[in-house]
């Protein structure tokens, strides 16, 4: 007896039933984007930079490409729409538009020598526009380049691709799959990190080193890889609450809440195991602010309290485990160290290098307005770092040279002037705008969402995690998917 073929109309069925084609190739490139990247040393090298790029170039073409499904002239015109009335685009673009000037007009150049560089003034350029500096884009030898098409990429990805999720993508189930895959990746990010942490593998990741053994994963940066568990945190969690509410609404019996609760718990830990100071802190808080979200859903049992039993039992045996194991002394003296600091008056271990780029900043007016150019604090800090003794060592040689201000926004203005940075601190400020205005129509999803997003955003203030594309791909999607669990308008009678 052979076995029994669907019949032509249940294939027609099932096809119709399918989410839009343009939708389901704009979360394929998505989950292509932050996943390929992540994977790929997080977006850190020049060859993934690119790639990440590239990928989500095609998820927003997507928005308009014909798909030939006889609907897609309307979709393409609806998604336009959409497109046109969003304010991040027109920021994005105006960013984007800035930085190329900057990159096609540079007044200086970086001349590498052996082991350093010097910055030479160029023949031409136009003085009345943002100038940029002439420097690499990709590698010589452990040297990691930076220029202004780089940094084009590292912020026009994720740019285009909130646009491609905020304005395409409708689909209840594609989000689903896509969202579900994301955090099934970050829970394989994060042991991939946790066994790579115990077998002390701190130094490259696939044939790439930055010369530092602060590797976690496969994060260049023990800071970038804790900021990546708290974002995946927090969409893990939005995601629980939104499938447990799901299935008690439809009498259903799954428990893949429970499945995404252990998700968690893994980025939870993985945030410890990074040790560092910003992630623990954000750990702390997500430790008080998680269980808050959970109650306030209203959808509490006596199961759901064994399950936070065991959860918290689970959480002090880790803890355990992990004090027993670990090297204690290298997490403790940063902890002491981070004390210490705070308890003394107006000093830290980044006021230094925020002093710095107010130097930049303050070089001439030009400076002051325009910036020094997109990706041009790597070469220029050095410059300064020599007329600041805190930098130098005994024979008056710089000690490193610094590559980021570790304060965001300051790197920022003294790349991109006010001018620039006004733009992007624009977007900023209209999402959260956003976000205030609407928040009667907040669910519990979205608001934790919208913590990860803060968490983020505060993070940036102290260090440098705004320049990690994987990061700030993942935070695309945790903003859009915001947006996605905020509830309907009440239509008036």
């Amino acid at each position: 007896m052979g076995i029994p073929l669907p019949s032509p109309g249940c294939l027609v069925e099932w096809r119709e039933k399918l989410p839009p084609r343009r939708e389901r190739w704009i979360g394929f490139f998505s989950l292509a984007t932050v996943a390929g990247t992540l994977w790929h040393v997080s977006g850190m090298s020049y060859v993934s930079t690119l790639c990440g790029a590239a990928l989500s170039v095609a998820a927003f073409v997507c928005l308009f490409l014909p798909m030939f499904d006889g609907k897609s002239a309307a979709q393409a015109k609806e998604n336009f729409g959409r497109l046109m009335r969003f304010p991040l685009f027109w920021c994005g673009l105006a960013l984007m538009i800035y930085m190329f000037i900057q990159h096609l007009n540079p007044s200086t150049e970086a001349e590498l020598g052996f082991v350093s560089w010097r910055l030479l003034p160029t023949r031409s350029f136009v003085s009345w526009l943002p100038n940029g500096i002439e420097a690499l884009f990709g590698m010589d030898g452990d040297r990691i380049g930076m220029n202004g098409l780089r940094q084009m990429c590292i912020f026009g990805a994720p740019w285009l691709l909130l646009c491609s999720l905020w304005c395409g993508l409708h689909s209840r189930r594609v989000w689903r799959w896509l969202i579900w895959l994301l955090v099934i990746n970050s829970a394989a990010l994060a042991v991939f990190g946790i066994l790579r942490w115990t077998q002390n593998e701190t130094g490259g990741i696939f044939d790439y080193s930055t010369g530092a053994r602060s590797f976690f994963g496969v994060f260049s940066y023990r800071n970038h890889a804790a900021e990546f568990y708290i974002l995946s945190f927090s969409l893990c969690l939005a995601l629980a609450i939104r499938t447990w509410r799901n299935s008690v609404e439809r009498f259903s019996s799954g428990g893949a809440h429970l499945i995404l609760a252990i998700f968690a718990l893994m980025l939870w830990i993985a945030v410890l195991c990074t040790a560092s100071f910003a992630g623990v802190v954000e750990a702390a808080a997500w430790l008080i602010l998680a269980p808050v979200l959970v109650f306030a859903t209203g959808l509490v049992r006596r199961s759901t309290w064994i399950a936070f039993g065991i959860v918290s039992a689970m959480i002090i045996g880790l803890a355990a485990v992990w004090f027993t194991t670990a090297d204690m002394e290298q997490t403790w003296g940063k902890i002491d160290a981070k004390i210490n600091l705070i308890k003394k008056e107006d000093i830290d271990d980044r006021a230094p290098l925020r002093e710095l780029s107010l130097e930049m900043i303050q070089a001439s007016p030009e400076r002051k307005i325009y910036g020094w150019g997109a990706g041009s604090y790597r070469w220029v800090a050095p410059a300064y770092q020599l007329q600041m003794p805190i930098f130098l060592n005994k024979k008056g040689k710089l000690i490193t040279r610094t590559e980021y201000a570790h304060c965001d926004p300051l790197q920022m203005i003294a790349e991109w002037g006010i001018v620039g940075s006004g733009i992007f601190f624009a977007g900023v400020l209209w999402f959260f705008a956003w976000a205030i205005w609407n928040f009667r129509r907040w669910s519990i999803p979205a608001a934790a969402l919208l913590a990860g997003t803060t968490f983020f955003a505060l993070h940036s203030l102290m260090d440098f995690v705004s320049y990690n594309l994987g990061l700030l791909l993942t935070l695309a999607v945790v903003t859009a998917y915001f947006r996605r669990n905020l509830r309907t308008k009440k239509k008036r009678a």
